[in-house]
């Protein structure tokens, strides 16, 4: 007679397999997934978020890189996303004479580690900016055009590690 398993024990193979396949077609989706269909959501969530317009107009792509080996214990081993996108532009209000355009890069590459994510915190290990041009003002009233739409205090916490410009222009 053929001994069979105790159902508490195909119960715990069949959910740990589901669960191994689930994880699977996550990495396969997030890794062959073209990033730029994702441009026009983020730009009209941004742009909603600041009350200006906000554009990635060129290429976006997420890669995923070893993390830091500096870093001691198991989390120098957590894969980190980096987040490039070409041609990213924010818009100056209507008021300004400086210009339609606050700011424009012509390539940023954000580096981020995942981990602190979950505490409500953006740890940007890197952050890239190359051609960056920055057109700012600020009139007589103290109003200026690097002041966003107010959305309240926010919950999150960013901290910055790394910041590197490779060319630009800043015109004030």
């Amino acid at each position: 007679m053929k001994k069979s398993r105790p159902l508490p024990l195909t119960i715990l193979y069949y959910t740990l397999g589901g669960l191994l396949v689930l994880l699977l077609a996550l990495v396969i989706f997030v890794l062959t997934f073209n990033w730029n269909r994702a441009r026009p959501y983020i730009n009209q969530k941004v742009s909603e978020s600041i009350g200006r317009e906000f554009a990635i107009n060129g290429d976006l792509d997420v890669r995923f890189r070893q993390g830091d080996p500096a870093e001691s214990g198991w989390r120098r081993y957590v894969p980190r996303p980096q987040i490039s996108a070409a041609d990213v532009v924010v818009a100056n209000p209507s008021w300004t004479s400086t210009g339609p355009r606050l700011a424009s890069v012509g390539n940023i590459v954000v580096a981020i580690h995942p981990l602190p994510l979950l505490h409500k915190e953006v740890v940007i290990t890197n952050l890239e900016l190359d051609k960056l041009v920055v057109a700012a003002q600020r009139r007589a009233d103290g109003s200026n055009t690097w002041t966003f739409k107010d959305n309240g205090p926010s919950e999150w916490e960013v901290d910055i590690r790394r910041l590197a410009f490779r060319e630009g222009s800043l015109r004030y």
